[in-house]
């Protein structure tokens, strides 16, 4: 199954531009609190849709002050300690606070919980069970949360909590599929009607953007994609959330707000509430960068780079170093066709910065793209580093469906060390490996790119019919990829192929029709058209 990009822009002009009562959307939970206790839990339930832990959990400990026998208050906070996305750190902390969180409700004398407010305290426990793993626990909660549903099913907080639950869960699976409809389609009729019933729900809107995060499904994620933003406007992660939509359709000016919004909010927060500067949202400063990237805006994606070393230079002078590493992409992503552009702009070297400690990261594309800068600059020990612990990294049963692109990222690693010894064979052959390791439909647009390294290999070896083969399905894939439709242009004219070289390069110039004026790639495309 796949949708089309016209089909899913439709929806754009129909999504309310009303804002719901809250910055932080609306919802309908009724418990046994009082008054000012029951509206404090309920900003703490609109800020966890929103995995604004922080936020949530200041609602949640202040409804637990305003009424300290309020069982559901404590059942919030715990909740605020479990991401259900998939894992990227060591949650054994969380995991022990939220357990101190229920130790301390279990110890209460005087207790106040209905039955249905008990039901979902009992849910909650499977999730921090001790000696289970991840996918026990997930599974295990998602279960008591379908059985809680279906007891209560005028209670729509309970389907959509069951849905998410599921959502993790399914996610969570060694052998996770976010493509296949058999695990999206339940699921996603769960949330479609709560997600009808109230369209200023930020749970329903939010958990829909996940599920719907593959080029299969991305379509059908415009909808809710643009509705989240609206609906809660305070949060830096709800403007941020539309980006994975907006990315995997080739949306990238609205990739490009979207991210610029959620950066503005998460200052406001972090300013308001004198919370360190770590606080901010640096994850959509990156996502800026990329879609800067994918549109030929590289000076805007420099000062964009600047503007996140300034925030970790000044973070390190307070003595709050923010422990992340951006921007790491960008080297990946113009290698792909336009490494000397970059090169002529950024004053770091390529590779990875002195000191430092890569054994410190987590699993995931930081770690990866960190690895082929390294591999790309001659730092081998440090690509060999990185590439044995994302190996590591793989036999982890907690990586759910991150399991194939690390895998393919450690093939890819050691194609970049090879190429980097003038092996062009044996990098070929990584570079095959970590092509054929990861489905293209998989966990968004820049997993495409091990593929395009593949393809862009076998070009230089001559091999310009595979090569067209890959580029092309990936630019019909992932639409509107600058990168793809220059290696599919270049690929058809090494054929003889000129009629289909020059839809491609059209498409391509369409695409970075705002891009720097100067770019060596820009050329090459309009000499083409030119001369045919």
């Amino acid at each position: 199954m796949k949708l089309t990009l016209a089909a899913a822009l439709v929806v754009i002009g129909s999504v309310a531009q009303a804002q719901p009562a809250s910055l932080l959307g609306t919802l309908d939970f009724p418990t046994s609190a009082g008054p000012e206790a029951q509206e404090a839990f309920e900003q703490g339930m609109l800020a966890t849709h929103s995995f604004w832990w922080a936020e949530a959990r200041d609602h949640f400990r202040r409804a637990k002050a305003l009424d300290p026998d309020f069982a559901m208050a404590y059942w919030g906070e715990a909740l605020t300690y479990h991401d259900p996305g998939p894992p990227q750190e060591d949650m054994s902390a969380s995991n022990a606070a939220a357990r101190a969180v229920l130790s301390d409700l279990d110890a209460r004398e005087a207790v106040r919980w209905t039955d249905r407010e008990r039901a979902y305290v009992d849910a909650m426990r499977p999730l921090y069970a001790e000696r289970t793993g991840l996918g026990e626990r997930r599974s295990a909660h998602a279960d008591a949360m379908r059985r809680l549903a279906a007891r209560y099913p005028d209670d729509s907080e309970a389907a959509i909590l069951a849905a998410r639950a599921q959502l993790s869960a399914g996610l969570s699976r060694p052998d996770a599929d976010p493509t296949d409809p058999a695990f999206v389609v339940p699921i996603a009729a769960i949330l479609e009607e709560a997600f009808a019933r109230n369209p200023d729900h930020p749970g329903a809107a939010h958990y829909l953007i996940h599920l719907y995060d593959t080029p299969t499904f991305a379509p059908l994620g415009v909808r809710p994609a643009l509705a989240y933003a609206r609906i809660a406007p305070a949060s830096s992660h709800a403007l941020h959330m539309p980006s994975h939509i907006f990315r995997a359709l080739g949306m990238w000016d609205e990739m490009a707000a979207s991210n610029r919004d959620a950066y503005d909010a998460s200052i406001t927060w972090q300013e308001q509430t004198d919370r360190p500067l770590s606080a901010r949202d640096s994850h959509a400063l990156d996502w800026l960068v990329d879609a800067y990237l994918k549109t030929g805006r590289y000076a805007e994606a420099h000062r964009v780079a600047d503007l996140l070393r300034g925030l970790l230079a000044d973070a390190s002078s307070r003595g709050e170093p923010l422990g992340y590493l951006p921007m790491t992409q960008i080297s990946v992503e113009t290698r792909l066709y336009d490494a000397e552009a970059w090169a002529g702009l950024a004053p770091e070297p390529p590779g990875v910065p002195a000191g430092l400690d890569v054994g410190t990261l987590p699993p995931g594309p930081h770690l990866a793209d960190l690895g082929l800068r390294a591999a790309a600059a001659g730092q081998d020990t440090i690509a060999t580093t990185i590439r044995d612990l994302i190996d590591g990294f793989v036999e982890s049963p907690a990586v759910g469906p991150f399991r194939p692109f690390l895998i393919a990222s450690a093939h890819a690693i050691e194609a970049e060390r090879l190429q980097a010894r003038g092996d062009t064979d044996g990098a070929l052959a990584a570079s095959q490996m970590a092509a054929e390791s990861i489905g293209a439909d998989v966990l968004g647009v820049e997993r495409g790119a091990y593929r395009a390294r593949y393809a862009s290999r076998l070009l230089a070896q001559g091999d310009a019919r595979a090569a067209h083969a890959h580029f092309a399905a990936l630019a019909q894939t992932y639409p509107r990829t600058p990168a793809f439709e220059v290696g599919a242009a270049r690929a058809a004219a090494a054929l003889g192929d000129t009629a289909t070289s020059l839809e491609h390069y059209r498409a391509f110039l369409s695409i970075w029709k705002s891009a720097d004026a100067d770019l060596p790639i820009l050329g090459e495309g309009r000499r083409f058209i030119e001369a045919n």
